[in-house]
């Protein structure tokens, strides 16, 4: 379903950064407030449209790598970061929380600019990935090269029950 185009990009989501000091220059509010809702055990986040490009999404998969939420409660299920920005390097940074990560089923990397080499990163990570079952890769520009990575992942992911192109 393609969305009008006054729908494609959703306005910013507004919050409180974190009270904890941290090393985040030049990392968006939106971003500082996914950390601060890992910290508190979120179930989901919708950072959908935070345009907090590479960097950003980079700060949010080392917290999704290292958080105690995912770690040990193991609460995160549901992660939105469509209409970001992000590219290739973002993506690569988020698949390699991925390959750790135990608790995520729906993802939406919705409208973003992953390329080929992002989703050949990605479709590596489905490969190993045992928990997500929904993944949005809409409106990215990834090509036949992209397609065919996935494919390839998708010949040995099990758990992987809705794709979205």
């Amino acid at each position: 379903m393609d969305p009008s185009p006054s729908s494609k990009r959703k306005p910013p989501h507004s919050g409180e950064s974190s009270k904890r000091p941290r090393t985040d220059a030049g990392v968006s509010e939106a971003t500082k407030k996914a950390l601060n809702e890992l910290d508190q055990g979120a179930t989901t986040l919708d950072l959908s449209g935070s345009s907090f490009g590479d960097c950003g999404i980079a700060v949010l998969a080392e917290a999704l790598k290292v958080n105690k939420a995912l770690k040990v409660n193991r609460t995160l299920a549901t992660l939105d970061v469509g209409w970001n920005g992000f590219g290739s390097n973002g993506i690569i940074a988020l698949a390699g929380a991925l390959k750790v990560n135990t608790s995520l089923a729906t993802l939406s990397l919705r409208g973003n600019e992953l390329g080929a080499r992002g989703i050949a990163a990605l479709a590596e990570t489905l490969k190993v990935n045992e928990t997500l079952t929904t993944l949005n890769v809409e409106r990215n520009p990834f090509g036949q090269r992209g397609i065919a990575a996935l494919a390839e992942a998708l010949k040995v992911n099990k758990t992987l029950a809705t794709l979205n192109v």
